[in-house]
């Protein structure tokens, strides 16, 4: 058995001559060898593409984006966009917004002027609530200090504004020089000091806004409007 395993190697081993051509037949079970170790070696690239593509969110079947990969990682980013939001405060009010903070008033305006004064201080907004019956609406600037002395007049050029000045020792609770309403018959609020020292409240009326009434009390100044 020895011997002819290795007469049939020693014959795959010797030239054959074809013509005037010498060459030599190669060995089968190398030729096999070499053919599975090249299909290993694709077979080891292809699951590394395969991995990629799964990696990468893709279908390597379609060629697209594999959707369930999306919709998971969209699931992830909804997930942490909830997390991350702000809670809401303490005493159940919706936080609130810069866009028009005046709009966050509109649950106080059943309540008394004191309450509703509080309320815009709070959220350093004037409150601007409507008289829905009457077709009117009121503007409330809160106060602190006594209002006693307060003078006011309705100014109608250049602009039609309702003006009040407060005595000395009483100022508006609002921190800014201007508030752009721009609702109910209301534009605008400037808060401004004069030279004596004392706080001049001006409110621009929207056209079609009708006459003021004044109602100065220590805590508020509220400014009556019927609405355009």
């Amino acid at each position: 058995m020895t011997a002819t395993a290795g007469a049939t190697d020693a014959k795959a081993a010797l030239p054959r001559v074809d013509g005037s051509r010498m060459t030599t037949e190669p060995n089968a079970a190398d030729a096999n060898d070499a053919t599975q170790d090249a299909k290993s070696s694709s077979d080891r690239t292809s699951g590394k593409k395969h991995r990629k593509d799964e990696a990468a969110g893709g279908n390597p079947l379609s060629g697209g984006a594999n959707p369930d990969a999306a919709a998971s990682h969209g699931d992830a980013s909804d997930r942490a966009k909830s997390e991350n939001a702000p809670l809401p405060p303490s005493d159940g009010t919706a936080p609130l917004t810069a866009t028009d903070p005046g709009k966050e008033a509109s649950a106080d305006c059943a309540l008394p002027e004191k309450d509703i004064a509080r309320g815009a201080w709070r959220r350093n907004w004037p409150a601007i609530c409507p008289l829905a019956p009457s077709g009117k609406a009121f503007i409330l600037i809160p106060l602190k200090g006594s209002a006693d002395g307060e003078t006011h007049a309705l100014h109608r050029r250049p602009t039609r504004e309702a003006r009040i000045t407060l005595p000395t020792g009483c100022e508006s609770l609002l921190t800014m020089k201007q508030y752009k309403v721009r609702r109910l018959g209301f534009k605008e609020l400037r808060v401004n000091a004069t030279e004596e020292g004392r706080t001049k409240l001006r409110i621009k009326m929207q056209p079609g806004a009708g006459d003021p009434v004044f109602e100065i009390r220590d805590g508020y100044a509220k400014v009556t409007v019927a609405t355009p």
